[in-house]
């Protein structure tokens, strides 16, 4: 029984190497990054805008931060303003071109990636996020 025991030990030990040798940092994106939605609107006497950030902090030993940057908007008569400061904390590796993000452990999710102009391109089919350096 001993054997056996010890035996699946092994295997699941080179199972779980295996794993971690295939989750790869890619050098080319680690820095900070950041995304920002501005819209506007116009009318005759009405009209809003609204401009937000997102960080995304993507360290060379793996671990990764999205930090909202906070948000403001207004209009005619109003205005808004969200300082932002919340983080999601996590791990992230790159596997066929995609970028994977861990959070506690687990599989946060995963968005096909790639650098253009200088740009972290992030998603596919028409449907891309644009991130730009954050000096």
């Amino acid at each position: 029984m001993k054997a056996i025991t010890t035996l699946a030990i092994l295997v699941m030990m080179t199972i779980s190497s295996a794993f971690a040798q295939s989750k790869k940092i890619d050098k080319s994106i680690v820095g900070t990054w950041m995304h920002q939605d501005m819209i506007a609107s116009s009318g005759y006497g009405d009209y809003a805008s609204y401009t937000s950030v997102t960080y995304y902090q993507l360290n060379a030993d793996g671990t990764v931060c999205v930090t909202d940057g906070g948000s403001v908007s207004s209009g005619n008569d109003w205005s808004y303003n969200n300082g932002g400061g919340n983080a999601q904390c996590g791990k992230w590796y790159v596997q066929n071109g995609y970028l994977y993000l861990e959070q506690n452990g687990q599989l946060y999710g995963y968005i096909k990636y790639t650098l253009h102009n200088g740009q972290l391109v992030l998603g596919q089919s028409g449907n891309y996020t644009f991130l730009s350096r954050a000096y």
